[in-house]
């Protein structure tokens, strides 16, 4: 027992920093920590830590998301109603938001387990012969979901050329590939606009104020939950492609939605692990690989811990926002920005070398299409 404490802890600390460090995608973390750690820490407590660590990024990472203007692929929904809500001066109630659908969605997620874990197998079963025919549909679906003919060619051209590049980088031999990817599509592109548009944040208000009737936060929450039930089930869609097929939610409550896919993705995708012996998350596919197989005895004590470290990640989450407030105001965005953009390609240099940092640029390139065009940045995806 002890040990076990001591081990979601430290996950939960790890996973503090790596939320709020913009460029540090989750599973990039686990597998350095996989590298260091397997000489110095059993198997199991290695596998807790990285639980424990996953979820908790999920909270902090909505930090950067709102006030770096730095999402990664499962913010890209909420970025445009976060960044308004910075420039009212309500960067951490979007934050809140977010954390809110978070943390829902994790109670919801683990007490529909029993449910996920009859249902999985049932309909792996049936729809195993057409998931291509699915994910095509899902493609399409996207798409065809723009406004009007010219950003539905934008977006055709973002789908081709980010996948063209994710085929490539996924297929050599590069070290750490979705640290490049992830971060030139949706971070550094992210930035660059900030930079180049000389964005002005305005005096922030850590203000608890109401901004979501009930019926909606609910309904965001159980909508988000069974989004991130659908891609824990099946291959190729992440929380971004998640909340596009739930539907065009806006304003508030698309934050409470992004909070709760990206969340309940991780949390349901335990009861993938146990019913399917398979993992649609890169973090948890780590785990597995090293408890090799989930039974119901160590799935229950998981399910208690992702309720826990929820629990105290949404306090350390918004403890952090309110002091991220203040700060924003005496920072200056565009050296901010250009600190942010050094960092994640020295980042991108140490773990991928020169052939990631093409990787980044071209990736960035990219992502700047949709800021451009208008079409949506989770066809980058």
């Amino acid at each position: 027992m002890f040990t076990t404490i001591v081990a979601a802890l430290a996950g939960t600390l790890l996973g503090t920093f790596t939320g709020l460090f913009p460029g540090i995608h989750v599973n990039l973390a686990a597998s350095i920590l996989v590298f260091w750690g397997a000489k110095w820490i059993a198997p199991d407590a290695l596998a807790l830590i990285i639980l424990t660590m996953a979820i908790t990024h999920t909270f902090l990472d909505n930090i950067p998301a709102v006030y770096l203007n730095t999402p990664d692929a499962d913010h890209v929904l909420a970025s445009q109603p976060g960044q308004l809500l910075l420039l009212q001066g309500r960067g951490h109630e979007a934050v809140k938001l977010l954390t809110t659908g978070a943390l829902l969605a994790t109670i919801l997620g683990t007490t529909l387990t029993p449910a996920f874990i009859w249902l999985f197998p049932l309909a792996m079963h049936h729809l195993q012969p057409f998931l291509a025919i699915i994910l095509l549909f899902a493609l399409t679906t996207f798409i065809l979901r723009e406004k009007d003919a010219n950003t539905r060619i934008w977006a055709t051209i973002v789908v081709l050329a980010s996948g063209t590049l994710g085929l490539l980088t996924l297929r050599s031999t590069l070290n750490e590939p979705l640290l490049p990817l992830l971060s030139g599509l949706f971070g550094i592109s992210a930035l660059t606009i900030s930079f180049l548009q000389h964005v002005v944040i305005p005096e922030q208000y850590a203000t608890d104020q109401e901004t979501t009737r009930p019926t909606a936060t609910l309904t965001a929450t159980l909508l988000g939950t069974l989004a991130g039930g659908t891609i824990a089930l099946l291959p190729g869609l992440g929380p971004s492609q998640a909340g596009t097929l739930v539907g065009r939610t806006t304003g508030t409550s698309a934050l409470i939605l992004t909070g709760a896919i990206n969340t309940a993705n991780f949390v349901i995708s335990l009861s993938t692990m146990h019913a399917l012996t398979k993992s649609r998350n890169g973090a948890l596919e780590i785990v597995l690989g090293l408890i090799h197989t989930l039974d119901e005895h160590t799935l229950l004590i998981y399910t208690i811990l992702a309720l826990l470290t929820a629990g105290l990640a949404t306090i350390i989450t918004l403890s952090v926002s309110k002091h991220a407030a203040r700060l924003l105001c005496k920072t200056n965005y565009h050296t901010l920005s250009i600190t942010v953009i050094t960092l994640v390609v020295a980042l991108v240099l140490w773990f991928s070398g020169t052939l990631g940092l093409l990787v980044l640029i071209t990736g960035a390139a990219i992502g700047l299409i949709p800021h451009l065009t208008g079409c949506n940045r989770s066809h980058a995806m």
